[in-house]
């Protein structure tokens, strides 16, 4: 008896050992992380042994990654990260069961492994889609080590050729593991579909993927002149769904993003992230004698730069494309005066309507000139308005932090093209809440802009 307590000991000491989370560790940080897009990498299969090979694996993935367009443009808008995790044995598993299991070249063998995350092949019956099983280890991991992920990548320990997009976007480490872990996140991440034919239960409205084949009314219609090889093309599954390309990355791992890809992916980073990281004065100041200030902000730039960012002093342009503006007292009129700077991005990559009104970002110093001297109120506008319930279904409740100084303001929803799905102006009277019927708006993500002479405030809103 005392042999098989011994013995039980040993296996279960070898399992605690050796699968388990080990730690958190860094592969690029540049910034804070309420602030920016964080990516957190986790290894499947990966004995204790095999952490040094995981790391390594995780940051051949990432620099590829992130040296692609529309990614390596926006690299600095990103944090990853990686949490070590060790596997009680090294590999994938493969039952076999799927019906194209011998479609696979070189041949899979069959194989059970005991691995922290479960990643299997033959998921729903397609042997190349790796999926981790064990979603509980995924998210008591991440709610342990980084609870404040935006997007989760998990390698598959294995060199057959797999993956998945979903919650988590997975790859294995065959030699196009880069390319499909950018597939995949196309998927996880900017919500985009297959543009090969992937069967009818995977057909839906997405970005690159739609039943709307008026070029006046698709999605893509401001790229259909560009010169950019966007059309509107007929899947040959089911010609009645449509695509905007026939060389992209969702449509095989050889091609690039299209432009309307890379433009969804574009779109979900504007819509995670604020340029503006810091501004200063970012307190009350006084000042009883004259009056003399620098303010400033820290913008995130893109690379190329292609932000945009204009001071206003009083609803006037004062300077413009630089990060700190000098006020003096001759500027200034007795009483309450505006200082604001917008910033947004003017990329290329995005031909969405409205953009500049989706997608600004705006910092307002109200600073009051009287007899005895100076105050600086600062106000971070995306901060003031707040939408609830969110998600929601036909009722919503708008309301904003701040005093407007207009007795109207507009409402105006956008869907994540541009296109204006909702508008109408409101007698306010000095309020901070209105509610606002939008049970006419189907289902999906939109942008919520609060418009008046003075204030221009937006925020996301999802509608069931």
């Amino acid at each position: 008896m005392k042999f098989f307590i011994i013995l039980f000991s040993i296996i279960f000491f070898k399992f605690f050992m050796y699968s388990q989370p080990l730690g958190l560790d860094t592969i690029f940080y540049n910034g804070h992380t309420n602030k920016l897009i964080n990516v957190v990498i986790m290894g499947d299969g990966y004995t204790f042994n095999q952490q040094d090979k995981f790391l390594q694996d995780a940051t051949q993935l990432i620099n590829y990654f992130f040296n692609c367009s529309p990614w390596k443009e926006y690299k600095q808008f990103f944090n990853v990260f990686v949490i070590k995790i060790a596997s009680a044995d090294s590999g994938c598993s493969h039952p076999g069961t799927a019906p194209d299991c011998y479609t696979a070249s070189p041949q899979v063998p069959i194989t059970a492994k005991n691995t922290y995350f479960g990643c299997s092949f033959d998921r729903y019956n397609i042997h190349r889609l790796v999926t981790p099983n064990n979603y509980s280890n995924i998210f008591n991991t991440l709610a342990q080590f980084f609870p404040d992920y935006d997007q989760v990548l998990i390698i598959a320990n294995t060199p057959y050729y797999g993956g998945s997009g979903g919650v988590v976007a997975t790859s294995t480490m065959h030699t196009a593991s880069s390319e499909i872990l950018l597939h995949e996140a196309g998927h996880s991440f900017a919500y985009l579909a297959d543009e090969y034919w992937a069967g009818a239960q995977y057909a839906a409205e997405k970005p690159n993927m739609t039943q709307q084949s008026n070029p006046q009314l698709i999605k893509w219609k401001n790229w259909l002149t560009t010169g950019t090889g966007i059309g509107i093309f007929p899947h040959t599954g089911d010609p009645s769904w449509y695509k905007p390309s026939q060389n992209c990355k969702m449509q095989a791992l050889s091609y690039n993003f299209c432009s309307v890809c890379k433009e969804a992916i574009v779109e979900r980073i504007h819509s995670l992230v604020n340029p503006i990281l810091d501004f200063f004065p970012s307190d009350t100041i006084i000042n009883f004698d004259v009056f003399a200030s620098s303010f400033f902000i820290n913008a995130l730039q893109p690379s190329p730069n292609t932000l945009s960012i204009k001071w206003y002093l009083n609803s006037s342009l004062i300077v413009s494309d630089t990060n700190s503006c000098l006020i003096n007292e001759q500027q200034l009129s007795i009483g309450w005066n505006t200082l604001s700077v917008i910033v947004f991005d003017t990329t290329q990559l995005v031909r969405v309507d409205n953009h500049s009104n989706i997608h600004f970002n705006k910092i307002t110093w109200h600073i009051l000139k009287s007899s005895t001297g100076f105050s600086i109120y600062p106000k971070e506008e995306k901060i003031c308005l707040t939408l609830w319930p969110n998600p929601l279904k036909n009722k919503l409740n708008i309301k904003w932090n701040n005093n407007i100084e207009d007795t109207a303001i507009t409402v105006n929803i956008y869907d994540l093209h541009g296109t204006v799905v909702f508008s109408k102006e409101y007698n306010i009277s000095n309020q901070k809440h209105i509610a606002v019927d939008i049970s006419g708006i189907t289902s999906g993500s939109y942008i919520v802009v609060l418009q008046s002479i003075t204030e221009n405030i937006a925020a996301k809103l999802i509608i069931e």
